[in-house]
């Protein structure tokens, strides 16, 4: 029983050794199995992060070149995109050697890299500047629409050319370009400018051609010439065909040899050589010197050299016989000597008939030079005869014999006859002048006499005298032929002066005679005699040229003392006549009519009185006027006819408001009978 608990008991220990070896076995198996399942899991895992570190890394790579590519293409948003990509991915996965070099080198990039700085502001590059993004949209889409309207313009440019209407078609050619010319950076891919422009030369072309036609046939050869040379030129810049460009060439040449025969017409000789010279730089820059084209076109400029040489020849004439002045004269040479010096130094000088021609204008030039030396002598001879002696021979040797030493005249036979002609000029003016110097020496002689003699006069006081043989003198020399000389100019100068020095001096000396002969009239109560040199004396004062100070002060005095006469005359006479009305009305009462004229007026200052004297006239304030005047003068310039009081401190009476002293004076006449005008005042009358 214990044997079979023991076995049971060892079998059981046995059971049990046997189930923790196979507890320990499947232990072991599971960690070994489980040891595997990681080692496995492991190596996938390290598989699988080294194909994601391939992947990142090829990633990089493809953004950086993508990126690159964008930089490169213009692209900078886009490539500031991919760059931008780069660095957030480098943020959030594990980095590598490899990687970290690509971010690295991309970060320093956008953050130093211009471009890249602005792209990351959002700007965008277009037409050469950064904008913001609203800016680009805005300039995309007015592209778009100018786009449109380029296109149209251009559409009907081409249709107007086709059609034969060339203005219009330059019209739309010229906006179409300025508006390329607005966006050029912007359009460039869209419209091959240069192409248009050719378009546009050749429309330009074909425009030109169309106005000299039109111009050609109204016969406005100017502006013809103007437009064929334009067409001309833009048919060689665009290469047009070959047989256009002859025909514009021919078509230019023949407006300008037509303006060049208008010009000939007109008298505008430089004007047509001009248009001939330019004939002859068509020829040479669109001809070859050995085609037939040549040889045509050189006939037309010598037709038109040869119409204007033949125009200025006989315009020339004309003016040589109208013997005109010497500017016309040195003009006509002028053309000449340029036309000819023009014509030597042509390649065609020796063409016969512009040989021909050079030798007429040649022959020309002798008969011009000829003509003026011609007029050079006349005028000279004029000079000489106004006694302006050395500019004739001056005009004669400067002038004259000049161009006789000048060509084409210079070493003739005829040269030598017009300086033998000129030296016999400058022998008369010669004998002339010394002729003239010998009536002038004794023609001063004579005016010197009279000014000694005037002078004479002059220091007599007889003013009238020396005047008038100034006056002799000055007319000897002005009616003189020597008048005109400066040296008898200034004698004539200085005598004038001296003699309206004589003319001031005597009218001072008159007017200082007439004052005082005016103031002796006043003292003598001679009151006409005594305007009347007031009157002298503002008359010889009135215009006063040497506006001299004493003059001025007699005018002064004589205005004063001639207005003091006329106030003295107009009271006294009207206060007189009303005393007279007085008068006579109480002698012959109201029944009787009283007609008074002409009542004269004088007082008299009572002889031996040394008194103030007063006016007893009932002619209300004037009476104290007068008293003011009789106080400044200290005389009474008039006779009384009224009687005349004196003032007196002493034994006074009342008189019409004057205090008085009685006084006797004389009476008035009037008509047969004796009357005193003082009605008041008792005295006794004197007939």
């Amino acid at each position: 029983m214990r044997d079979e608990i023991n076995d049971m008991q060892e079998q059981e220990v046995q059971e049990k050794r046997k189930f923790r070896l196979k507890r320990r076995h499947v232990i072991a198996l599971s960690i070994c199995l489980i040891i595997g399942c990681l080692t496995i899991t492991n190596l996938a895992l390290i598989k699988s992060s080294r194909e994601r570190m391939q992947d990142y890394a090829n990633l990089i790579e493809g953004l950086k070149n993508l990126g690159d590519r964008a930089l490169k293409k213009g692209n900078y948003i886009l490539a500031y995109r991919y760059y931008a990509r780069i660095l957030e991915l480098s943020e959030r996965t594990a980095k590598s050697p490899e990687t970290d070099k690509i971010v690295k080198e991309v970060k320093q990039r956008v953050t130093t890299d211009k471009v890249l700085v602005n792209a990351s502001k959002g700007l965008v590059y277009t037409g050469g500047t950064w904008v913001p993004r609203e800016e680009f949209l805005r300039i995309y889409r007015e592209l778009r629409d100018l786009k449109s309207e380029i296109r149209t313009l251009l559409r009907q440019a081409v249709l107007a050319s086709m059609e034969g209407r060339q203005k219009d078609s330059v019209k739309y050619y010229e906006e179409a370009l300025k508006k390329i010319d607005k966006y050029p950076d912007y359009l460039r891919d869209d419209f091959n400018r240069d192409e248009i422009e050719k378009a546009y030369e050749k429309a330009l072309v074909y425009m030109h051609k169309e106005e000299a036609e039109i111009s050609f046939g109204k016969g406005s050869y100017a502006l013809a010439a103007y437009h064929f040379e334009k067409a001309l030129k833009g048919a060689y810049k665009v290469n047009i065909d070959e047989g256009l460009r002859t025909n514009l060439l021919e078509m230019t040449i023949t407006a300008l040899t037509k303006k060049a025969s208008e010009e000939a017409k007109q008298n505008q000789y430089e004007e047509a050589q001009n248009s001939i010279d330019e004939i002859d730089r068509l020829i040479k820059a669109y001809t070859n010197p050995e085609s037939a084209d040549r040889a045509k076109f050189v006939g037309l400029l010598i037709s038109a050299w040869k119409n204007l040489l033949n125009e200025m020849i006989e315009s020339l004439e004309k003016k040589a016989q109208s013997m005109i002045s010497l500017g016309d004269y040195e003009r006509a040479l002028q053309i000449l000597r340029l036309t000819l010096d023009n014509i030597q130094d042509s390649e065609y000088s020796n063409h016969p008939e512009i040989r021909k021609i050079s030798e007429q204008l040649l022959k020309r030039m002798m008969f011009i030079q000829a003509a003026r030396i011609e007029s050079i002598k006349n005028f000279a001879h004029e000079l000489a005869l106004q006694g302006q002696y050395d500019e004739a021979k001056k005009i004669l040797t400067d002038d004259a014999l000049k161009l006789c030493n000048e060509p084409p005249l210079k070493g003739t036979e005829y040269a030598l006859e017009l300086r033998q002609s000129i030296a016999k000029e400058i022998e008369f003016v010669t004998s002339r002048k010394q002729k003239d110097f010998r009536d002038r020496k004794a023609l001063i002689a004579s005016v010197e006499e009279k000014i000694r003699k005037a002078s004479v006069l002059e220091n007599r006081g007889s003013w009238t005298e020396a005047i008038l043989l100034y006056d002799d003198a000055l007319e000897d020399l002005k009616e003189s032929r020597f008048s005109e000389i400066p040296e008898i100019k200034k004698v004539i100068t200085d005598l004038e002066a001296r003699k309206d020095l004589t003319l001031k001096n005597f009218t001072i000396a008159t007017v200082k005679a007439l004052y005082k002969q005016a103031y002796e009239n006043l003292k003598s109560s001679n009151l006409p005699d005594a305007m009347d040199a007031c009157s002298s004396i503002l008359r010889l004062t009135a215009t006063n040229p040497w506006n001299n100070e004493t003059l001025k002060s007699y005018r002064e005095k004589a205005t004063r003392l001639k207005e003091f006469l006329s106030t003295i005359d107009l009271i006294f006479s009207r206060a007189v006549h009303k005393e007279a009305e007085k008068f006579f009305s109480r002698m012959y009462g109201p029944k009787v009519a009283i007609s008074i004229d002409n009542v004269s007026v004088e007082f008299v200052k009572p002889e031996g009185s040394q008194k103030e004297s007063c006016l007893p006239l009932e002619i209300g304030g004037l009476t104290a006027a007068y008293v003011s005047l009789s106080d400044r003068t200290g005389f009474f310039p008039l006779t009384c006819t009224v009687n005349l009081t004196e003032c007196n401190d002493g034994s006074q009476i009342e008189y019409r408001g004057v205090r008085c002293r009685e006084h006797r004076v004389k009476s008035a006449y009037y008509g047969p009978e004796p009357i005193s005008f003082g009605t008041e005042i008792t005295g006794k009358e004197e007939k």
